[in-house]
């Protein structure tokens, strides 16, 4: 189930497909898109969330603006802060984009998509378990402690945890 937020112009641009509610569609080779996701509009998804756990959400999202960003919401609560979208080179280049982990209860949840900045496209949404063996492994910091500040970090001694954790 999908709801979404009248943007700041009515009226679809998408296209026949949803054309009786105000979020543009458009069918970018064959592929539908919500377009222009603008500053202030979002879009809301009831889920069923089989156990209560950490779960990863992941946008495949395009733009071509250097400060696009997103959040996500739970149950009208917040649970990411802004997101930002990375200029993708172009409105039918797609990019995957996630969230750090998100606790989820069990149970039916709404799920939003909130643009806190214009303009982006939405391609599809991805929400997967995290498990012991997909959960991105945290840094450790370098030596067991961490650095105190204000203070120097010595640039070499990042932290432990390898390629994608501490480099």
């Amino acid at each position: 189930q999908c709801v979404g937020s009248p943007g700041p112009s009515t009226g679809t641009a998408g296209g026949p497909y949803r054309a009786t509610e105000d979020v543009d569609i458009i069918d970018d080779a064959g592929n539908l898109v919500v377009n222009g996701f603008q500053t202030g509009e979002w879009l809301a998804y009831t889920v069923d969330v089989p156990a209560t756990g950490d779960y990863r959400i992941e946008l495949r999202a395009s733009t071509t603006h250097p400060n696009s960003s997103f959040h996500i919401e739970v149950d009208d609560q917040d649970v990411t802060g802004p997101i930002a979208i990375p200029t993708t080179g172009g409105w039918s280049t797609f990019r995957w984009v996630e969230t750090e982990s998100i606790r989820l209860t069990a149970g039916k949840r709404v799920i939003k998509v909130f643009a806190n900045q214009e303009y982006f496209n939405l391609d599809v949404i991805r929400i997967e378990r995290e498990s012991s063996a997909s959960a991105k492994p945290r840094a450790t910091p370098y030596k067991g402690t961490p650095w105190r500040i204000p203070g120097v970090i010595p640039a070499e001694k990042f932290d432990l945890g390898g390629e994608g954790v501490g480099y």
